[in-house]
């Protein structure tokens, strides 16, 4: 029987080796005890566009509901925030989402979220290791479909300006590496009537990514570099991982930026948009903590990323904005608008941060 260790990012194991549908299962009716256990009723559950997700989320929901719960299942894909977001948006107790992340395309995972959207803290991990193997209550629940895509792209448009954002008509590319993310930034581009020029690369679900392991990574973004190196500022490129809860960021010429640039450039945004609060970074002495002393914001080396923090990240494109799960879709409409609002490329923003 497969040894089960759960991490901050689930339980993760190569497709058909570990990651089985037996193991699945064992996992998911631990999670059903666990969730009882705590008084839980509803849960919701995701997949991405990896070999099998779909059956795998099938059957964790099918474990779930046969455990007592009420399910709801996700109709399509979707990316990891966006189920983070449904389960806060629903009141659910819980959440399983069906990802490999930013792994290779071998790889499957489960990711166990929290009442609040984040994974679960190592305490509760620990409990449900405990639990595989127990014996699972029965009941009769319910299997309901989700479809939280039109409310969760009205909670991400909500707080921007589009009046500014319907006003650019500059190109952005949208590189989402056949993952989880194909589909919905255009969703979300022709839900805010955008007239921004936007070009899709790989915007077809892939469960091989094209070859590529799905992170934002220079070596796996050669035909976006290759076709950013002849454009023209102010043209932005938007990349997610696998599962859209990280975001890389490419300009004219083909410069790609690192996490910390990314960073500072949302701090120095959500700053002029009137937004306040702690900066939580893990590097110390660099931009982000720069730009961060000399608007007076205070910042942290870690701690939760919740109410009260303006921007939270960990330095490998995971960004957070007030909840405990990334979201590189937030933070790709926040960095269009940036650029919508200020009227220039990101690229000469960035060099006025530095000096």
């Amino acid at each position: 029987m497969t040894d089960i260790r759960l991490t901050e990012e689930g339980w993760q194991a190569v497709i058909a080796d570990g990651f089985t549908f037996e193991n699945v299962a064992r996992l998911a009716r631990a999670y059903a005890v666990y969730l009882l256990g705590r008084g839980g009723q509803r849960a919701v559950v995701g997949y991405d566009t990896r070999f099998l997700s779909a059956r795998f989320a099938q059957r964790v929901a099918e474990v779930l509901v046969g455990c007592g719960l009420e399910v709801h299942l996700a109709k399509g894909y979707l990316p990891t925030p966006a189920l983070a977001f449904a389960l806060r948006h629903l009141g659910a107790d819980g959440g399983v989402m069906v990802t490999g992340g930013a792994r290779p395309a071998e790889y499957a995972g489960l990711v166990f979220l929290d009442r609040d959207g984040g994974g679960l803290a190592a305490e509760a991990r620990a409990l449900l290791e405990d639990r595989l193997g127990q014996p699972a209550p029965e009941g009769q629940g319910r299997l309901q479909v989700l479809d939280v895509r039109k409310a969760y792209y009205q909670a991400l448009l909500a707080p921007l300006d589009l009046e500014a954002l319907r006003a650019y008509s500059g190109v952005v590319y949208h590189e989402t590496m056949g993952g989880a993310t194909a589909g919905w930034f255009s969703g979300l581009v022709k839900e805010a009537g955008l007239g921004l020029e936007l070009r899709e690369l790989h915007a077809v679900p892939d469960a091989l990514f094209y070859g590529v392991v799905p992170s934002p990574e220079p070596q796996n973004l050669f035909t976006l570099t290759a076709l950013l190196k002849v454009e023209q500022e102010p043209t932005l490129a938007l990349i997610h991982d696998g599962d859209g809860s990280r975001l890389g960021v490419g300009l004219a010429g083909g410069r790609l930026l690192s996490a910390e640039e990314v960073a500072a450039l949302l701090v120095f945004h959500l700053y002029h948009k009137g937004r306040r609060g702690k900066v939580v970074w893990p590097k110390e002495g660099g931009l982000v903590e720069g730009v961060a002393r000399r608007l007076g914001l205070e910042v942290v080396r870690a701690g939760p990323c919740q109410e009260g923090v303006l921007l939270g990240g960990d330095g490998t494109g995971r960004l957070y904005f007030g909840h405990p799960q990334s979201d590189g879709l937030q933070a790709g409409v926040l960095l269009l608008e940036l650029l919508a609002r200020r009227g220039q490329g990101l690229g000469a923003l960035l060099a006025g941060l530095v000096e």
